[in-house]
């Protein structure tokens, strides 16, 4: 293994003549990238994960050196936030000036599936984050943006210090440049003329490329897919490459390929051309999801070199709400474009979101002479006396048709909440029926100078 000076002096001459002049570096602007080291792989793993809620992280592992992965905020190129790995120190990533060259010897192995990208060198000082995690139906594959940068270039491109950096997604890297290539030293990215250099990269490596945005498909629902993050030096231990990634979010449809930001087309999931996009459509509409593709999209069969919209713009397909089958709750789900509707059980009336209990007691005379109580999905009157709950109100109880003896000796007469008797001569209407009058008790001189014998209804 042949050994490189690793002075900072040491840059290359052809680095420095594609640098701006002095004055121009100081009048560049650049944004100020904060990188925090971290090994931690639930942290790492939370900094990768979308916003959409389709994605659900299973598990998380960190194989590597403390330092050489982390999180970062405002980002190189646009770049907001994310995760950071490197072949040596990521805290030596960020842009700064006076440039300085990244460069930390791990000492560290590399690893099987590096081995894969640097091949026939052999893979040292590897870093790999691997996630394990579950896709939600209607997905149809995941995307997200990353930056390649290293240090190698351009003095050792094409030489056995073959870096490189890969995702891989299922066991197949899909982190590749838009023709398709792995992102290494010596494949044709850094070898061709789109290579960004410092600073108009915005970091501190010699080169970089641009912000790419990169998809691939997953199967829908599926579970237990495997995502391994992985960069590594190769010949020797010198001169860092490294990654910035960001969000990993969802796509639907045509979830395949690597697009550029900054080459005038929406491609989707892209988020860097936004300025061709108006800003009612920075996202589909409401009840859909996907990218909207203006019309000067490849990706839009009907393009014709202008950035109008279809009034569901190409590329937002409908959200199948009743994929949930408890959306809705007590009724059914019925799928529209662009929303959905509940028919709800008897009870229940559709919010607009789900199906939730009608409060029929909101209305004070549904009861009449009683009092009402909600119950989930229905209601109940407690009525006063007199009165029974038919399912609907309170109604008066027939008490005379309900029991033709109840007057005994009399004639029942209906009342609203109530009835009367009308007893036979000797008899009188308690409250409940008609009873004997004990004209002996009520009056002791009745009989005069007799004894009095009461009678069922009379006396002797």
């Amino acid at each position: 293994m042949s050994s490189r000076s690793t002075n900072v002096a040491a840059v290359s001459t052809a680095v420095v003549f594609a640098l701006l002049s002095f004055s121009s570096v100081m009048a560049f602007a650049q944004p100020v990238t904060t990188i925090t080291a971290t090994n931690n792989a639930t942290t790492l793993a939370q900094s990768l994960l979308g916003s959409s809620g389709a994605i659900t992280v299973t598990s998380a592992q960190y194989i590597g050196s403390n330092g050489a992965i982390g999180t970062f905020e405002n980002g190189p190129l646009g770049l907001g936030q994310g995760m950071v790995i490197s072949s040596g120190q990521v805290i030596n990533m960020s842009y700064r000036n006076p440039k300085t060259a990244p460069n930390h010897d791990w000492g560290s192995a590399g690893h099987t599936i590096c081995n894969s990208l640097t091949s026939p060198a052999t893979s040292l000082d590897a870093a790999l984050l691997r996630i394990v995690f579950d896709v939600a139906p209607g997905v149809d594959g995941i995307q997200f943006d990353h930056i390649v940068a290293s240090q190698e270039f351009p003095d050792y491109v094409g030489q056995e210090y073959n870096d490189g950096f890969g995702v891989f997604v299922n066991g197949v890297n899909v982190a590749l440049d838009s023709n398709g290539n792995s992102i290494t030293i010596n494949g044709p990215f850094f070898s061709s003329g789109t290579v960004l250099t410092w600073p108009s990269n915005e970091s501190n490596f010699n080169g970089s490329t641009p912000r790419l945005t990169s998809r691939t498909q997953v199967v829908r629902g599926s579970v237990g897919n495997t995502l391994d993050i992985v960069v590594c030096d190769a010949g020797d231990r010198n001169y860092d490459t490294g990654a910035f990634m960001t969000t990993i979010d969802v796509c639907v449809g045509e979830c395949t390929g690597t697009s550029i930001c900054g080459n005038n087309a929406l491609d989707p999931g892209e988020p860097c051309d936004r300025l061709l996009i108006a800003s009612e459509f920075a996202a589909c509409p409401s009840g859909y999801m996907g990218t909207p593709l203006c019309n000067n999209n490849p990706f839009n069969a009907g393009a014709d070199g202008s950035c109008s919209f279809n009034p569901i713009p190409d590329g937002c397909v409908d959200i199948n709400e009743c994929d949930d089958e408890e959306i809705c709750g007590p009724g059914s789900c019925s799928n529209e474009q662009g929303s959905y509707d509940c028919a709800c059980d008897e009870g229940f009336e559709f919010n607009g979101t789900t199906c939730v209990d009608i409060d029929e007691c909101e209305n004070e005379d549904l009861c009449g002479p009683g009092t009402c109580e909600n119950l989930e999905g229905s209601y109940t009157c407690d009525c006063l006396d007199g009165y029974t709950f038919d399912d609907f109100t309170c109604v008066d109880i027939d008490e005379c048709a309900l029991n033709a003896a109840i007057c005994g000796p009399g004639t029942c007469e209906n009342l609203e909440g109530s009835y009367d008797c009308a007893c036979n001569a000797g008899f009188e209407f308690n409250g409940t029926t008609c009873v004997d009058i004990n004209e002996c008790a009520l009056n002791a001189a009745i009989c005069g100078p007799g004894t009095c014998e009461n009678l069922e209804g009379s006396y002797d």
